[in-house]
């Protein structure tokens, strides 16, 4: 059941950000960058304490490691399989590795501090 929470908890949180990321794609790009990596931080530290909240006792490396794999599973499934042809845009360091490692980084410094 824990599983079951922290993967539809991933992916609900990764449509939420890619749904604001979709309603502020036409500001300009350092700022739109700024807000990505803010919003994205935000929403997964939130995601990280609600599912230790209600009751996910994986040890952190444990939950980094299922979060950021549903994240990347979902990301690759997005922009090869529904949007192929934005992937060679969006698919770069800043738009998707730096996220990427801050949200494993939050997920696991969260799943630490909070118990």
């Amino acid at each position: 059941m824990q599983l079951i929470f922290a993967i539809s908890g991933t992916v609900f949180s990764w449509a939420l950000v890619l749904g604001i990321l979709y309603l502020t794609q036409n500001i300009p790009r350092p700022l739109f960058l700024t807000f990505h990596y803010v919003l994205k931080v935000a929403v997964f530290v939130y995601l990280t304490v609600m599912l230790r909240r209600i009751g996910v006792a994986y040890i952190p490396w444990v939950l980094t490691v299922v979060v950021a794999g549903t994240l990347l599973a979902l990301e690759l499934f997005y922009w090869s399989f529904v949007h192929p042809t934005a992937a060679a845009r969006y698919l770069t360091v800043a738009d998707w590795l730096i996220p990427a490692l801050l949200t494993a980084v939050v997920v696991y410094a969260v799943a630490r501090l909070v118990r």
